[in-house]
């Protein structure tokens, strides 16, 4: 997997979702019916986090009885959908998003709260549509990071807070590195600016410019805009455009094509009619060109196979091909390893054991078998317990060869210790979202990672104040 939305996910909380105004309204209407609710604090917080200080039902309630006090208002709906998605209850958060369009088409936070749950319901196409009239009515707009001095952090939050300007590209989940997931909001601000090739609109003071694009078949003119507005200003920067050209598949397979110690399969870019004439004399994985977290991801052994796939995705005319490359481990199990690379320095992510070749995080069976997690939670405490020898110097030449800041790899290792590298992306999803009551390593070791990051912004934005 590498972008994936998840059911139960937070959407992001962007700062126009909710005003002090309206959470006093909220106390107003809740209190009346709940006296315990009275806490002045309350009102200085965003509506996603009412459920730490108060019963999240009551609160569901509350914006309830407020959206029958306050029906010409939109701000009700709004946030109960995003507290309802922040549950996991997307269905009725999708509700009550549409029922605030109904009400104002133009609120902001609606149209991206709704943008991203219609992608969790497998509809792109209208997600897209309310992107585009997001971005129509603000192409920048200020993003609230998830994490708040989140436990397990071995350093404190940067004494001046990192403003970043992310620079990203109109698309579904899988175009941009969802950095809101993993920084430190007390350390990092974010504003996201979605260039859509029109001219540079104002924007916000800001220390570093992340380019937070992900490589795509088509990105190229975002990339090069993104590359042009940098030429116009004098801001340190993470992640230069013309590199994340590097983490194409084609590109990879080429960076490392001579290497000892990676293997990254030749990856050949075909259209409909060169698959249709490929002589399957052994097996192949095909996938479109854009293809993100298995979708349409395919392995076939024989020709009966590959009429079946093409028939399975018309309309579709490029693809990608590459070798099937067996790497099942002694017990026939597949293994999947995320790691993020920051200034240089692998930091594990999450480790997926599969029977199946094509492992994912979210449908392997991690959360069921002890075992597959005291595994993950052995390479996640150090990654040099798995990436020995020839694999530790795999990791020191795949942190050479990328001349990127900030990227993570998905790979497995090779019976004689070389390692299999499947991609390499700016865009991963890196989070700290999983159950802590079955995964607590993992809120032990992620948090190393928000650290790497505080490091990485603060030392850039220290070059450019010195600069």
């Amino acid at each position: 997997m590498s972008r994936r939305p998840d059911s139960n996910r937070r959407l992001t909380v962007y700062k126009t979702v909710t005003l002090p105004t309206e959470l006093r309204r909220l106390i107003d209407v809740m209190s009346a019916e709940t006296p315990i609710l009275r806490i002045n604090s309350l009102t200085l917080l965003p509506i996603l986090w009412i459920m730490q200080i108060i019963d999240a039902e009551e609160a569901i309630a509350g914006l309830m009885l407020a959206s029958q006090q306050h029906t010409a208002e939109v701000w009700p709906w709004r946030n109960l959908g995003q507290m309802l998605a922040s549950m996991g209850r997307v269905s009725e958060a999708r509700a009550a998003l549409q029922r605030a369009l109904s009400i104002d088409q133009n609120d902001l936070a609606s149209l991206w709260g709704a943008y991203e749950l219609e992608q969790v319901f497998g509809n792109p196409e209208g997600a897209l549509a309310l992107q585009k009239r997001a971005i129509a009515l603000a192409p920048v707009v200020a993003c609230q990071g998830l994490l708040h001095a989140p436990p397990g952090r071995r350093s404190a939050p940067l004494a001046q807070p990192c403003r970043v300007l992310m620079l990203c590209v109109p698309g579904t989940y899988q175009a941009n590195n969802p950095l809101e997931y993993i920084v430190d909001s007390e350390s990092i601000t974010l504003h996201k600016w979605f260039l859509t090739g029109g001219p540079t609109p104002e924007l916000p003071d800001h220390d570093v410019v992340f380019n937070a694009i992900g490589y795509a078949h088509g990105v190229e003119p975002a990339l090069l805009q993104a590359e042009q507005f940098l030429e116009t200003q004098s801001k340190p920067v993470i992640n230069a455009p013309k590199a994340v050209l590097q983490t194409s598949r084609a590109a990879v397979a080429r960076l490392f094509a001579t290497s000892q110690n990676v293997y990254a399969a030749s990856t050949v870019q075909l259209s409909r009619s060169g698959v249709e004439q490929l002589p399957i004399d052994q097996p192949i994985v095909l996938r479109p060109l854009n293809s993100q977290a298995g979708n349409n991801f395919s392995k076939i052994s024989y020709p009966a196979e590959l009429v079946a796939y093409l028939a399975s995705v018309p309309g579709i005319d490029e693809f990608y091909s590459a070798p099937f490359i067996e790497y099942a481990n002694n017990d026939r199990l597949y293994r999947k390893y995320r790691i993020a690379f920051i200034d240089g320095q692998p930091y594990p992510v999450h480790l997926a054991i599969s029977p199946s070749w094509m492992v994912h995080y979210y449908n392997s069976a991690m959360a069921d078998h002890r075992w597959m997690r005291d595994e993950e939670a052995a390479f996640m405490e150090n990654i040099y317990n798995v990436f020995q020898g020839t694999a530790a110097a795999a990791l020191r030449e795949i942190a050479r060869n990328f001349d990127l800041e900030y990227f993570a790899i998905d790979c497995s290792l090779m019976p004689d210790g070389r390692v299999l590298l499947f991609e390499a992306d700016t865009a991963m999803i890196i989070h700290m979202g999983d159950p802590i009551e079955i995964y607590p390593y993992k809120h032990e070791y992620v948090p190393r990672i928000v650290d790497a990051l505080d490091r990485l912004f603060g030392r850039v934005a220290a070059q450019g104040c010195a600069a």
